[in-house]
């Protein structure tokens, strides 16, 4: 039964090689940086949640006096790679590092969708949107070859089922089986009609 993986695309290609012949990259999700100006505060501790943000991090360069704490080990291994420092590395989401960052001044570095998990435990947080989230223009051929027989989907965040929809209309009710990572995309799926199965994906 082909099971379409609408991660973005490289993650999407990672774990369709986990998953086997029977899983299709479908990414619903892409990115693009933002021109963003770099937060004048010296010695913060500045928050790095996700690999995606390191290019934009090393393009605009950070301020000496910042201490990295960065998820591990996808965001320590981007971070190590292009020669930026990591100061701590922890496990977990954004809650986990806004918990290790220290009193003073904090700036978490994200999407335009994220930071609402630092906020929560650290409200004074400066939210510095270094990249956004985008719909892309299409599916792959392959991926939308299958869409008129019967299929599985896998959603991994709210945002990639809304995409899905908009790229393939009507295909999330025709889905013989919605898998969902995370409570939120589980609740998003539902909002839009359809019944989820909770999945948890690595």
């Amino acid at each position: 039964m082909p099971l379409l993986v609408t991660r973005p695309l490289e993650e999407a290609r990672a774990l369709v090689g986990r998953l086997g012949a029977h899983a299709l990259v479908a990414p619903c999700l892409a990115f693009e940086a933002v021109r963003s100006q770099r937060p004048d505060l010296p010695g913060a501790d500045l928050l790095v949640a996700s690999p995606r943000a390191v290019a934009p991090l090393l393009a605009i360069g950070l301020d000496p006096t910042w201490r990295v704490v960065a998820l591990a080990p996808a965001t320590v291994q981007a971070l190590h790679a292009v020669g930026l420092p990591v100061h701590r590395a922890v496990e977990g989401g954004g809650a986990a590092l806004a918990e290790a960052a220290r009193p003073g001044p904090v700036i978490c570095a994200t999407s335009d969708l994220g930071g609402d998990e630092v906020l929560r435990v650290r409200g004074d947080a400066v939210v510095w949107v270094l990249y956004r989230t985008v719909c892309p223009p299409a599916l792959p051929a392959e991926a939308q070859d299958v869409l008129a027989g019967v299929f599985d989907v896998l959603f991994t965040s709210p945002s990639a089922a809304r995409n899905f929809e908009v790229l393939a209309p009507g295909a999330l009710l025709r889905a013989r089986r919605v898998l969902c990572n995370g409570a939120t995309t589980l609740a998003e799926v539902r909002a839009m009609g359809r019944e989820g199965e909770s999945t948890t994906v690595r």
